[in-house]
């Protein structure tokens, strides 16, 4: 699979969408689970699914659903194989630009929508950008400790308790 092809792929036509929009419940294979899993470095992807509606107008369009997982992960504090289990809602909007209007000077914050020019859109990969906001950051076994927890004290531990000693000590120093 090269880079330009996604792992989870299901095109839709904007403009064959129905007035009210459309329901879309997607599901990947083993196939598409195991190429996600490589993409996201997890250990596996055994349950990967989507269920979302997609509204558009000519200028605008709007993807609102649910992603649901469940992942093997490795705990980032015993290495032991742990599961996470993903279900999140999401909600993201577009602004429709056709491929010869040209992008004017107005200021995009963050909170502005996406800008998509082609006529097709990939939801399943939707789906996986979303799985990749989803999952934990660092998933730790419930009640795994680390070296730290174990053999350093308080002040070691925390870097508000360490730039405080610096500060005293550079007072000190004066």
């Amino acid at each position: 699979m090269n880079a330009s092809t996604p792992e989870f792929s299901v095109e839709i036509v904007l403009d064959d969408l129905p007035k009210g929009g459309r329901h879309f419940v997607l599901e990947a294979n083993e196939v598409e689970r195991a190429a996600v899993a490589t993409r996201l470095g997890v250990l596996a992807v055994e349950l990967f699914s989507g269920d979302l509606r997609v509204t558009a107008t000519k200028l605008r369009f709007a993807v609102r659903g649910n992603v649901v997982a469940r992942l093997k992960r490795e705990c980032v504090v015993s290495l032991e194989e742990i599961t996470e289990e993903v279900g999140e809602p999401f909600e993201v909007d577009f602004v429709r630009r056709s491929a010869t209007q040209e992008a004017d000077d107005e200021e995009i914050s963050l909170d502005s929508p996406e800008i998509h020019s082609d006529p097709k859109f990939d939801i399943g990969e939707l789906l996986v950008q979303q799985l990749s906001l989803a999952m934990a950051p660092f998933p730790k076994k419930q009640g795994a400790s680390g070296l730290t927890a174990e053999f350093a004290t308080q002040e070691e531990t925390s870097a508000f308790a360490q730039a405080l000693a610096r500060a005293a000590k550079n007072e000190e120093n004066q």
